[in-house]
């Protein structure tokens, strides 16, 4: 029983320390740390997607047409979603997005 209770004394007295405060050192002065740059701006890019311009809605997909609507589009990056696909949600202005239906076709062509 004594030894129950030294184990149980033990693990309360470990879980207490993990609550002690303790202050983080110090690194510097804030000035010394640059700024981030600013975000790129569409001139900076250099590339922009139009997928307005594009009809290819409806029309079975093969990858031969990654790079003809890539081209047609303006986009630098193509990212060709299937149903069930995961994707990010970052919006990328340069990357054409090509949706599939269940059988293979073109469902819609968006950029971002």
């Amino acid at each position: 029983m004594r030894s129950l209770s030294l184990v149980l004394g033990g693990c309360c007295l470990s879980l207490l320390t993990a609550c002690v405060y303790s202050p983080m050192p110090e690194t510097g002065n804030a000035s010394d740390v640059e700024p981030a740059p600013p975000p790129p701006t569409l001139e900076q890019t250099g590339s922009t997607c139009d997928a307005g311009q594009l009809d290819a809605t409806g029309r079975d997909f093969d990858e031969a047409q990654v790079e003809e609507l890539k081209r047609a589009s303006g986009a630098r990056h193509v990212r060709v979603l299937r149903p069930g696909d995961a994707a990010t949600m970052d919006y990328r202005i340069d990357r054409l997005n090509i949706r599939l239906d269940d059988n293979d076709r073109i469902s819609a062509l968006g950029c971002g």
